[in-house]
């Protein structure tokens, strides 16, 4: 995988942690849940492809992305739980 792909899958497994470190915020049947349902064997599938496969050095610029992906999402997790935390129905329906 190149380093976009790579990135895409680094990704996927963090949107999956996030969703399961919150799960009990999440209603079951919301369209989260599908598509949680959804990436969570393709995540697999990819992780599967993976082994084996050499990793080339990693470019300066792709890390310097990568880490501000991090922060991006950090920051929306912090905006998220602020936002919601004191009206539980509203991660609920979401």
């Amino acid at each position: 995988m190149d380093d976009e792909n790579i990135r895409r899958y680094d990704r996927a497994n963090r949107v999956l942690t996030f969703c399961r470190d919150r799960a009990a915020d999440i209603a079951p049947g919301s369209k989260i849940t599908t598509l949680i349902a959804a990436l969570t064997p393709l995540v697999e599938q990819l992780a599967a492809a993976r082994i084996g496969q050499l990793r080339a050095p990693v470019s300066k610029s792709a890390l310097i992305e990568a880490l501000s992906i991090d922060f991006i999402i950090e920051r929306l997790d912090a905006a998220f739980m602020n936002k919601y935390r004191n009206d539980p129905t509203t991660i609920a329906a979401w």
